[in-house]
C-alpha cells in the first residue's frame, strides 16, 4: 500500500470518528474509484464522500468542520456533477483530494 492511499484512509477514519459524534448526520457513503474493490484507486485519484445531514447549510456555508481531518489548504463549493445537489471541494495537506456531496436527509 503506498503512502497516498494510507493518508486517505488515515483522514478517512478521522472522518468516520468525527461523524459518528455528529447528531445531525444521517449517513456517509464512500464513492468512487477508492471505494471500488475489483478496480482499487491509483495513487491520483480523489475521495469521495456523500455526506447525508439533516441541514447542508452549515457544510456549504462554513469551512471550519473540515478542520477536524486534516490542514486545509483550499476548499470550494459548486454544484455536483449532476448538479442537482452542492458538494464542497477541498485540498488538504499533502495533496489529498476530498470532495463531500452534502445531501439533505431527513430529521427524526
Amino acid at each position: 500500500m503506498n503512502q497516498m492511499t494510507l493518508a486517505y484512509e488515515r483522514l478517512l477514519e478521522k472522518f468516520v470518528t468525527w461523524s459518528q459524534t455528529r447528531p445531525d448526520v444521517r449517513a456517509a457513503v464512500v464513492l468512487g474509484s477508492r471505494a471500488r474493490v475489483d478496480r482499487p484507486a491509483d495513487e491520483w485519484s480523489d475521495l469521495d464522500i456523500v455526506l447525508i445531514v439533516t441541514d447542508p447549510q452549515p457544510y456549504l456555508t462554513s469551512a471550519d468542520w473540515l478542520r477536524n481531518f486534516g490542514e486545509v489548504w483550499i476548499t470550494f463549493v459548486e454544484p455536483t456533477a449532476r448538479g442537482s445537489e452542492m458538494e464542497r471541494r477541498v485540498l488538504f495537506a499533502g495533496g489529498l483530494d476530498v470532495d463531500f456531496s452534502v445531501i439533505p436527509g431527513a430529521k427524526v
